[in-house]
């Protein structure tokens, strides 16, 4: 059984293996060429929520926005379990 965490992005259509190297989902999805809003990159603003399709997440601090049941902020998550997020 694979243990890599797969991360969809609905509206481009692209599917990646999850690179823990990566300090966030939203620093993933840049270098991956995935084009997402973002403001201030520490969960204040709320620029870059998204719909969390599905998965899970953990935050890696607490924001100063918590988002609504079934989004995320990915300036500030890391994938939990395989992840579809509406960008």
């Amino acid at each position: 059984m694979s243990s890599e965490i797969k991360i969809t992005f609905a509206k481009s259509g692209t599917t990646l293996e999850w690179d823990p190297k990566f300090e966030t989902l939203l620093d993933f999805a840049e270098k991956n060429g995935i084009v997402m809003d973002f403001g201030c990159r520490s969960g204040n603003c709320s620029d870059c929520v998204l719909d969390l399709v599905s998965g899970e997440v953990e935050y890696l601090w607490e924001p100063e926005v918590v988002p609504d049941e079934g989004m995320c902020l990915t300036c500030c998550t890391v994938p939990k379990t395989d992840v579809t997020l509406n960008a």
